[in-house]
């Protein structure tokens, strides 16, 4: 499979399960994570809101594209941030 995969899906995959990780996401919360490559820059876009839908907050973070570590750290840490709002 991996004849198959896709780097730059797998970078961006990386930081929205970083941050769907951080909240808790399942089925039962409003949660948003969508990551793209913006030249050198990976931007990280999140939604999170409470359980009936209600208190929907939203952030976004950057880091350098490329680095897997670093766009995980940045889905964690972004998610901590709305998670404590």
């Amino acid at each position: 499979l991996a004849r198959h995969s896709d780097r730059a899906t797998e970078l961006a995959v990386t930081a929205e399960r970083a941050f769907m990780a951080a909240v808790g996401g399942s089925c039962q919360l409003p949660v948003a994570a969508y990551c793209l490559r913006d030249g050198d820059e990976a931007f990280l876009r999140c939604m999170l809101a409470d359980a009936d839908g209600s208190r929907a907050r939203f952030g976004d973070r950057r880091c350098a594209w490329g680095d897997a570590d670093a766009m995980r750290a940045m889905g964690e840490a972004l998610g901590a941030e709305l998670r404590a709002t």
